[in-house]
């Protein structure tokens, strides 16, 4: 029988915190807050998270999720005002 490997298992975490949400993580700052609070509740320590500017940061769930957008596994929607084209703030992550 075959191995689960951790980069499998911090995958799948990424993919099922991701799903929580029906419409999606609006940012990768919100991503990295749900990943810290999540880990926190349940006393598990997938990505090792440093403290930033911003709050606790993963690199490590970074490096998963631009995995996860390279395997099609994620789509990353990049969001513009209507009327001049702008980028908004918040791209949004989501399932396929």
């Amino acid at each position: 029988m075959g191995e689960v490997t951790e980069t499998t298992i911090r995958r799948l975490y990424v993919l099922a915190l991701i799903g929580t949400m029906p419409d999606g993580v609006w940012g990768s700052l919100r991503l990295q807050k749900m990943n810290f609070f999540a880990q926190r509740e349940a006393d598990v320590r997938l990505f090792p998270v440093i403290r930033g500017p911003y709050g606790q940061f993963s690199d490590e769930l970074r490096d998963t999720v631009e995995q996860l957008l390279a395997a099609k596994a994620l789509t990353l929607t990049v969001r513009y005002r209507p009327d001049t084209g702008e980028q908004l703030g918040a791209n949004e992550y989501s399932r396929r």
